[in-house]
Order: structure tokens, then sequence, then C-alpha cells
């Protein structure tokens, strides 16, 4: 082991307080959304957007789950219990694997509002829904159990505090490194969704303007959606940007080891507050969860009221 690269314990303080920070409340997030779901599942099942969600919701919560056993502990004590490399080799793979789900979910999902908007596939949609829907965990099994096997196996350096890969020059696909292949997805991806939302919203104001015939209201919902996950998408590729280009600027500074270990959890927790903030449906489903605080109570006549008006709503 290379003790040259060991990081002050100061700043080992400093950055394992940070990584418990951002994902405690990337836990909090996400937990109230799954259990926000969960508590209203008779009413969200039924909807295609909610099984979306909570696919990529699951993946945020796994990816974030991960830093309280292996970077957080790391971190702060160089993990004793994991003194084995086998066995934190085996514990970070759920990093990759989440990872992997969530921006492949994301994608899928993309595909499939597509299909909603310009009205493609009409006849197989529900196939289309369930290959967006399941594919993309099914690919990421593949990716980390096929890489893991070829040699490529990430694991967390408790004394570099981050995330690194056994073999950096591991050749995978066609010759292609692995480390590569995690950057054009992490580049490619989020602009190929970020065109396709704006396209989207583009054929939206087009159809509005020359009045095809389709209501106001659920031009405003398809409007309202895409934006909300263009810039859910946005916020991935600027993680994605950034986990690359701060190590290289960086030069293992204290703030670009910080950002590389809280960027990917950061990007975890903004999916399910754009959810909060945008969806009234997730949004006061999580606020029944809290009836008790006494500012998050909502009368009883008030309640009734928005849930016809919710019910009513389609995406």
């Amino acid at each position: 082991m290379n003790t040259s690269k060991r990081v002050d314990p100061a700043n080992r303080i400093i950055i394992g307080s940070s990584i418990l920070t951002f994902s405690f409340i990337s836990i909090i997030l996400n937990g109230s959304v799954i259990v926000a779901l969960a508590h209203s599942w008779s009413s969200f099942r039924k909807q295609p957007f909610t099984q979306f969600v909570l696919s990529m919701i699951i993946a945020g919560t796994i990816y974030t789950i991960v830093n309280f056993f292996v970077s957080i502990p790391c971190s702060f004590n160089y993990c004793p219990y994991l003194q084995d490399d086998t066995l934190l080799m085996i514990m970070s793979l759920p990093n990759t694997l989440s990872f992997a789900a969530y921006l492949l979910a994301n994608f899928g999902f993309a595909i499939y509002r597509t299909c909603i908007v310009f009205d493609l596939l009409r006849h197989c949609l529900r196939i289309v829904q369930m290959i967006t829907l399941y594919l993309p965990w099914i690919l990421a099994i593949y990716t980390v159990i096929d890489t893991t096997s070829r040699g490529c196996i990430k694991r967390f350096n408790r004394w570099s505090v981050g995330y690194t890969y056994n073999c950096s020059s591991c050749n995978v696909w066609f010759g292609v490194s692995f480390i590569d292949v995690n950057f054009c997805a992490g580049q490619v991806l989020p602009i190929l969704m970020c065109i396709m939302y704006g396209v989207m919203i583009a054929n939206i104001y087009w159809k509005k303007a020359h009045n095809n015939g389709k209501s106001k209201r659920f031009q405003a919902l398809d409007v309202k959606l895409a934006f909300q996950y263009l810039l859910v998408c946005l916020i991935q590729y600027l993680a994605s940007f950034l986990f690359y280009i701060v190590p290289k600027i960086g030069n293992g500074s204290l703030i670009a080891l910080i950002a590389m270990n809280i960027i990917g959890v950061i990007d975890m927790g903004l999916n399910p507050l754009i959810l909060l903030i945008f969806n009234a449906r997730i949004r006061f489903s999580t606020a029944l969860l809290f009836q008790f605080i006494p500012c998050l109570r909502v009368k009883q006549a008030n309640l009734v009221t928005v849930t016809v008006v919710i019910k009513r709503s389609t995406y």
C-alpha cells in the first residue's frame, strides 16, 4: 500500500463529516419519497411515472446506504472491520451497481416519455414500459458481474479516501477501458436525455400553438414533467463532469477530496428533492406521513379536495 497517499487525520474528519452530512440528507429525502409512495401505493401503482420514480429512488438509496458501511467509516477510522480488501471490494460493488442502475433508469424513462409525447409505438406502449423499466437493472447487474469477472474491481481506498479500480487500464468491451466507458456513459447519456427532453418541450409547445386538440391540462403536465427531468438530467451531467474533472484540477486538495466523495450523493439526493418540489402527488403523500407535525397538518376537507384533483392527474 502506498502510504504517501495517506490523507492527514484532521482532513479525514472533515471529509468523513461531509460525506456523513450529505448522505444523511440524501437518505432522508429518498426515504421520504419511498415511504410516501408505499403509503399511498393503491393510488400510485397504476401510474407508470411512479414506477420509474421508484426505480430511480431505490437506486439512489442503495448508492447512499453504501456510504454508511464503506466510505464514512473508512474516512473517519480506516474501517478496521474491513481489513480484508476482498470484503472491502464486495461491499463497494453496490456503489457501481446503483450508479449504473440510476443512470440507465433515468435514460429508460426518457425513452418512455419520448414515446408518449411523440405518440410512438402506441400499440405496444406497455411492452416499451416494461423494457425501459426493468432492462436498466438487468444491464447494471450484468455490468457489475462482467467487469468484476474481468478483474475491474472497484473498492474504496481507505488511505487516499476515494473509490478506485483495481486496474485503471482494464479493457472490458472492444478494447475500451472501463474508466473510459464510465466517463463516456456518464457524459453522453445525460446529454442525450437533455436533448430528448428539450425536443419534447419544443414539440409540446408546437402542438399547443397549432391547437392539435390535446387538452391544455394534459399539455401542462407534459411540459412540467419534461422540465422536471430536464433539470434532473442537467444535474446528473454536471455531477458526472465534476467527478472526472475535479481530481485533475484539484491535485489531491481537501476541497477536491470532499467534492469527489459527495458529488454522487448530492446527485442522488437532488432527484427526490426535485420530485417533492414539482410533483404535487408525492408532496402531499409525504405531508400525510407527517401529520403529527403541526406545520404540516392538512385539514381533512382540503385533503379530500386535493385527493380528488390529484387522482384526475395522469403522467
